[in-house]
C-alpha cells in the first residue's frame, strides 16, 4: 500500500501473515515417538508489518522514519495430545487430567509409547525497530 498526499509525504506500508504446520514422524527428531501416530507437529505463524514515511524537506533535504515488527509463533505438540490415558484405565498419578499418553518405555529393545516430555512446548519471538534518515544532498 502507497499512499501519496502530495509529492513531498509519501506513506508506503506492508504486511505479511505465513502459516504452516510441519510433522516429525518416526523419531526424526528428539521430540518425536517411534510408532505411528506418536510424532510431534509443529504449527507456525509469521507476521511481518513494515511502514515507510518519506518526507522531501526542501530541495536538497529528505527525511525517512521506518517502522518493522515481526512476530515468529511456534509450538511443539504431540499429534496424540486428544488421547485420554483414562479412557483406558491409565492412571497417571499426577492428579492432573492428563491429554496425552505419557512416555512409556520396556527397556532399550522395545520402542517407547508416548510423546516426548518435552511436548508441549511454545515459542514467541516479537521484534521492533524504529529508525530515522535525513539525508542532505551537499550543494
Amino acid at each position: 500500500m502507497t499512499r501519496t498526499f502530495n509529492p513531498n509525504n509519501i506513506l508506503t506500508g506492508r504486511y505479511f501473515f505465513g502459516d504452516s504446520v510441519q510433522s516429525f514422524p518416526l523419531a526424526l527428531t528428539a521430540s518425536g515417538g517411534q510408532l505411528p501416530g506418536f510424532n510431534t507437529f509443529t504449527p507456525t505463524r509469521v507476521q511481518l508489518v513494515a511502514l515507510s514515511y518519506v518526507h522531501t524537506v526542501g530541495a536538497n533535504k529528505v527525511n525517512e522514519l521506518r517502522y518493522g515488527w515481526n512476530r515468529f509463533a511456534e509450538g511443539f505438540l504431540s499429534a496424540g495430545s486428544n488421547f485420554s490415558p483414562s479412557s483406558i484405565g491409565l492412571n497417571t498419578g499426577s492428579g492432573i487430567v492428563a491429554k496425552a499418553l505419557p512416555i512409556i518405555t520396556l527397556g532399550s529393545s522395545f520402542a517407547q509409547l508416548g510423546a516426548s516430555s518435552s511436548d508441549p512446548r511454545h515459542r514467541f519471538d516479537t521484534n521492533n525497530q524504529l529508525i530515522d534518515n535525513f539525508f542532505v544532498e551537499a550543494q
